[in-house]
């Protein structure tokens, strides 16, 4: 697997064989995946040691990266490791990237409640808005004599109909059971 900026860097695709010094060795690799790696602009490469050790069976690690269990402890874990290593080893806390998104989170969720307020002011307008177009139709329907009652049906819908009440009905077909 190759990080994004190493790809950009060698102008390699997927797929491509790249050529690797590794210590003093040359190292021929295949490219079989794309990460986005964040430490040293994505100019990374991951293969497991096994594949370098190939080539040079010498070959040791320099640093070695561990993933914690969900739940362990961080500090507990790297003072056991600093205290197994007899003082030769370097342990780092590596802080959470999406940690620094907590502020975010708090822009995002105000630029959501504004948009909301926004969305019903806009409603509330629209209401209002034919509210008083209908107050006006009723008072010119009002000023020719017609009243609520006798208005044209074009302006109060009339009550819904239901035919397929009677012709799904039970007792229409003879069944006499409650439907509920």
């Amino acid at each position: 697997m190759a990080g994004q900026g190493l790809l950009d860097l060698l102008h390699v695709r997927v797929g491509d064989w790249v050529r690797m010094t590794v210590g003093d060795r040359p190292q021929i690799l295949h490219i079989v995946g794309r990460s986005i790696e964040p430490e040293n602009a994505g100019r990374v490469i991951s293969t497991s040691l096994d594949t370098l050790r190939a080539n040079d069976p010498e070959l040791r690690p320099a640093q070695y990266q561990l993933r914690l269990d969900p739940g362990a402890d961080p500090a507990a874990v790297a003072g056991r490791l600093t205290a197994a290593g007899g003082g030769h080893l370097d342990v780092h806390t590596v802080t959470n990237p999406a940690d620094g998104l907590s502020p975010l989170r708090a822009v995002v969720l105000g630029l959501i409640v504004v948009l909301a307020l926004i969305g019903l002011i806009e409603l509330l307008t629209a209401i209002g808005g034919t509210v008083r177009e209908s107050e006006r139709d009723l008072l010119a329907l009002k000023a020719i004599g017609l009243t609520p009652g006798r208005s044209p049906p074009s302006r109060s819908p009339p009550r819904p109909v239901r035919p397929w009440r009677r012709s799904f009905s039970p007792w229409r077909w003879g069944c006499r059971w409650p439907v509920g």
